[in-house]
């Protein structure tokens, strides 16, 4: 229903709707680089304001999805993460994996927040 509607609203041409699409557009063809990766932007034509959607964040070649407050793996299956091991950041630990899964693994053990992250055959949440 939410996708059709988002689709309807597209075709809208005039009134408020209209005038913010076409300042949207404008607004992208415009810019000089293109926007930074990890968060959607749309405009929402019934509130002439930008939405930014921030539910999927592309790392390196792996993919996160926001579960709550959770960055969660996209390659992590539902019985690894039952048994996720937590560890602390910047912990012994938290070095040690770094350590084993070497240069690959340290931009997905920088990210910010909580991350629940596939190395190997484990699911580690830091």
């Amino acid at each position: 229903r939410r996708a059709g509607r988002e689709l309807d609203a597209l075709e809208v041409l005039g009134g408020a709707g209209g005038v913010a699409q076409r300042a949207f557009k404008g607004d992208l063809q415009n810019a000089a680089q293109a926007p930074a990766a990890g968060a959607a932007k749309f405009r929402a034509a019934d509130r002439d304001e930008e939405v930014v959607v921030d539910t999927v964040k592309q790392v390196g070649a792996k993919t996160f999805f926001r579960h709550g407050q959770v960055w969660v793996d996209s390659t992590a299956t539902a019985e690894q993460i039952k048994h996720v091991k937590k560890i602390e950041r910047f912990s012994k630990e938290y070095f040690d994996l770094a350590a084993r899964f070497g240069k690959d693994a340290a931009r997905y053990l920088a990210m910010e927040g909580s991350v629940q992250l596939r190395l190997g055959d484990e699911v580690y949440e830091f």
